[in-house]
């Protein structure tokens, strides 16, 4: 998988060289979660596109996702936890409205991602609180799908700007899903 990720980054960058369309940088900013431990928390997103008509794209894109709690345990379990993970992404995304990059979008690609966690793992459960903590140190790697919709629109003459969810099925360990604002120039 890591194999055909590559090829496919290789060829997606092959075709912008030659592309005679729109190239747009994306940066943005959303809210992630990870279902396995269950981390929320900010990600940061860096996306370069291209239109290849005026209703399908190719993107390229790095993202960062960073937690330090759990939701679901209190502070004592929480103390000194950390999500890190970098994701790399190819996908194809489908624009429905008229102008380029505007409407309802759709896209499907392939994703990447290396960091690391350390998180709360078990303990002794007393009266409701635990105790003997111990936690677990994971290096986060791995491939897997990326499905997102999402909604383009137009901000000026020179800027437009996406909202998105993405859901990101990786084969180790667990999905992310965040929902981002991207705004491109």
């Amino acid at each position: 998988m890591r194999k055909l990720f590559f090829t496919l980054i290789i060829s997606c960058g092959y075709l912008f060289s030659f592309a005679q369309t729109d190239l747009k940088t994306f940066i943005g900013a959303g809210y992630s979660s990870e279902t396995k431990i269950g981390f929320r928390g900010v990600s940061f997103h860096l996306e370069e596109q291209i239109n290849f008509s005026a209703h399908f794209n190719g993107i390229v894109g790095l993202n960062y996702f960073t937690s330090n709690s759990v939701p679901k345990w209190s502070s004592a379990e929480n103390q000194g936890v950390y999500y890190h993970q970098f994701m790399g992404e190819a996908k194809a995304q489908y624009f429905g409205g008229e102008e380029p990059g505007t409407g309802f979008l759709a896209g499907i690609g392939l994703a990447y991602r290396t960091g690391s966690t350390y998180h709360f793992e078990s303990g002794d459960l007393k009266g409701g609180t635990f105790s003997n903590q111990q936690y677990m140190k994971e290096k986060l790697l791995g491939n897997g799908i990326l499905l997102n919709i999402g909604y383009g629109f137009q901000i000026n003459e020179n800027l437009r700007g996406k909202i998105e969810f993405n859901d990101y099925s990786m084969r180790k360990l667990n999905e992310i899903y965040q929902l981002s604002l991207k705004v491109g120039f």
